[in-house]
Parts: C-alpha cells; structure tokens; sequence
C-alpha cells in the first residue's frame, strides 16, 4: 500500500492499480476454472486408485428399463442395466475389487474374472452358460470349455459387441458373440441345414447378430468340423482364428497369441464358472472319466 501511495505521488497510481485489478481478476478466474475441472465427470479422479488397477470398457446402456419386463434379466434393473445389441463404444473407468463388490452386491450369480479384475456380468454369465449347454452337447465338456474360451475372446462373451471388423468389406467381417464370418456360417448350415434356413446373406448376418445361441450353435460346429481337419485343439483354434488354409502354413500353434489367449481363459475363468455353476453336471462325469480310464 505504501509503494502504491507513493507511486500516485508520482502520477502512476492510476496505472498500478489497474494492473493490480487485472492481477487479482486472472488468479479468480483461474482458480474457478480448476475447481470446476476438479468437480467436473470428465475429470479422472485419483483417490483411492493403484498403478496395477484394471483399465476396464463399459458398454453403451439401454436408459430405459422398462424394456426389462418379462426378459430373463426382470428384476435386476437397480443392479445392472441391459446392454443394447449394437457395436460397443465403450468408456473408460478404473475400478478397484473393492469399488466393483460394492457395484455388484449379489455376487454369488457372478464370479470374479482376476484377468480384468472386475465381476461378471449378468450378460456375460447368461451367454457362458448358454455356450457351456450348447458345446457339451456337440462334443462334451473339454470341447465345451474351448468354445466358453473362444467366447471370452472373441467378444468379452458379449461385452465388446456383436460387429467386428468395421473396417473390413461386408463380405470378411465377422458378427456375433463368436465372430463368425458368413462364408463360414454358410459351410456350417450346409452340413447341418436344421440350424436354419436362410434367404438372403442379410438374413444370415442378421440371425448371427442378434440370435446368440444360433452364433454359439455355428461356432461350435464349425469348430468340430476345424478339430476333425486338424487333429488338435491348438491347430483347430488357430485355423478358427485365421481360416483352416492359412493355418496350414505354420507350425507350433501352441505358441500363437489367439491360441494362449483362449487357454488363459479357459484356465483362470472358465474351468472357476463351470465349477461354481455346472459343478453337478462336472461331477458327473469325472466318475465315468475315471472308469473309463483304468479300463
């Protein structure tokens, strides 16, 4: 205050003040638009989160949940949401153990996948189990663990979406939650017509899409048909990933990203779910397995 005096003494007051009005306003302004920022959602906040927290996608939510009426998922809106059939947009969250027991409080229908480290999905249970009824039926249990592998591969079973590929012309995507390309839906359905009857390839990309258990039904025949053709499970889920030809030309399948990726899932995730919701069908035939092997 003296230094201002003084300066107005020498005519400048007029102009140290206004510089100090203008200092003053900026410090305001800055200070409003940090704490806006801070309480903002676009903001990423910081408490509570570790360096080895999940970086987790969620999906695009229906906002309505009227739609919940008389669908499996009735009574659950206040714990889940139901997820649209479209391609996944996603948005990223971190999320600890446990912030997500807190989201999913009925967690005995679900289970903890320590790979992404967040619960299951009610979704992604329901399609587990649907390919789980599915495979064992066409091949048994090994072969139904394989396809519930391939399903977490593929699409997160249902997370990422049922349309993959964008990019690709109409004719080399893949839709479904087991990415199944329409020539080779076609091949399947014409060794097994009673799975369906289609008109159009807009139809078949259509049932793939939206029918889950039709997408499931495909892919595990076809991979029945890939396992016949190659004698092993690594060469059959190599040639699922990138066509029966193209899979000829390599060797030591074991060692393909696609390959571990689906075995990884198998062991930490799958093999878990099958105990916890189909152990009784497991425990049926482990005794049998056994009988047949000391005969």
């Amino acid at each position: 205050m003296l230094w201002i005096l003084r300066a107005n003494n020498r005519g400048n007051g007029a102009r140290v003040i206004m510089i100090c009005v203008v200092l003053v306003s900026i410090s305001s302004l800055a200070f409003a638009v940090v704490t806006f920022w801070m309480d903002s959602p676009l903001s990423f906040s910081s408490d509570n989160t570790s360096t080895n927290d999940a970086i987790c996608l969620n999906p695009a939510y229906a906002s309505h949940t009227e739609n919940w009426q008389g669908s499996e998922f009735e009574g659950s809106a206040e714990r889940f949401e139901k997820v649209q059939l479209t391609s996944f947009p996603g948005s990223i969250r971190r999320v600890t153990e446990r912030d997500n027991i807190a989201d999913r409080p009925d967690k005995q229908n679900t289970l903890w996948n320590p790979l992404a480290k967040v619960w299951l999905t009610t979704e992604q249970v329901q399609l587990l189990k649907i390919a789980f009824d599915i495979a064992y039926q066409d091949g048994g249990l090994q072969h139904a663990e394989l396809i519930q592998g391939m399903l977490l591969q593929e699409s997160l079973a249902g997370l990422l979406g049922r349309i993959g590929h964008m990019t690709a012309p109409v004719g080399k995507r893949s839709y479904g939650v087991m990415q199944v390309k329409v020539t080779a839906a076609e091949d399947v359905l014409g060794r097994d017509p009673y799975l369906g009857q289609f008109d159009s390839d807009n139809e078949l990309i259509t049932n793939l899409i939206v029918d889950d258990e039709f997408n499931i039904r495909v892919a595990s025949k076809l991979f029945l048909y890939l396992r016949a053709k190659t004698k092993t499970d690594d060469h059959a889920l190599l040639a699922y990933n990138v066509g029966l030809r193209a899979s000829r030309r390599y060797k030591n399948y074991e060692f393909f990203r696609y390959v571990k990726k689906v075995k990884d899932y198998s062991k930490q995730i799958v093999s878990p779910f099958n105990e916890k919701f189909n152990g009784k069908i497991i425990s049926k035939i482990q005794p049998a397995a056994r009988k047949v092997t000391a005969s």
